[in-house]
C-alpha cells in the first residue's frame, strides 16, 4: 500500500503555477483592417489585447452522453461524442474604446449590420493562444483555440457609486482546441 501523507505529498508536488501568470495571444484575423471604423488600426500587432485581457478562463469540454439500457436492465449512460466550453477573455476598456472597436468590427465582418450577409469561416477565424507562465513569465503550458470568432460582446456597465475602470466581456466559439505543455 503506498504511503500518504505529508511527506509523500511535498514529494510529488514540486511547485504551483499563479493564476495571474498568463497571457493571451490572438493572431491577427484575415479581415481587412483598413475597413475599421473611425481609422482603428492595429495593423499585424495585437499586443494591446495581449496587454488589456484582465482574465481569461481554459477550456474546458463536455462529453455528450445518451442513455442506453431499458425496460430489464438498469440504464447507465455511454458518450457518444463532446463539447468544448465557450471561452470568456475580460477585457479593460482603453481610451477611445479602442480595444471594443476591434471586436465590434469583427463581429461586423461576420455578420454585415446592414445587409445581413454571412462571411465564410475562412475570412473570419483565427488562432487564440492562452498560455500559463512560470514565475520567469515564460510558457509552460499552452492551450490553442482553432478557427476562434468573437461569439458575444458583452454590455458596458455604469455605475455611478463605482471607482473601478471599465471592462467588457469577448466570449469566443472556436472549431476545437488542443493544449501542450512545454
Amino acid at each position: 500500500m503506498a504511503k500518504r501523507g505529508i511527506d509523500s505529498f511535498k514529494a510529488n508536488i514540486t511547485g504551483v503555477y499563479y493564476s495571474n501568470l498568463y497571457e493571451v495571444l490572438i493572431t491577427q484575423p484575415p479581415f481587412p483592417i483598413e475597413e475599421a471604423p473611425g481609422g482603428l488600426s492595429f495593423g499585424n500587432d495585437t499586443g494591446l489585447l495581449c496587454l488589456t485581457a484582465e482574465a481569461v478562463n481554459m477550456p474546458g469540454r463536455t462529453l455528450d452522453v445518451v442513455a442506453q439500457g431499458g425496460s430489464r436492465y438498469p440504464s447507465y449512460e455511454i458518450p457518444v461524442g463532446y463539447k468544448n466550453e465557450d471561452v470568456t477573455i475580460t477585457y479593460m476598456l482603453t481610451s477611445g474604446y479602442k480595444v471594443r472597436q476591434f471586436f465590434e468590427t469583427w463581429i461586423t465582418n461576420i455578420v454585415n449590420y446592414d445587409t445581413y450577409l454571412l462571411s465564410y469561416p475562412d475570412k473570419y477565424t483565427t488562432t487564440v493562444e492562452i498560455r500559463q507562465l512560470d514565475n520567469q513569465h515564460e510558457a509552460i503550458y499552452t492551450c490553442t483555440l482553432n478557427e476562434a470568432y468573437p461569439k458575444n460582446i458583452t454590455n458596458i456597465s455604469f455605475a455611478s457609486t463605482s471607482t473601478e475602470y471599465t471592462k467588457f466581456d469577448v466570449v469566443f466559439a472556436y472549431r476545437n482546441y488542443h493544449t501542450e505543455t512545454i
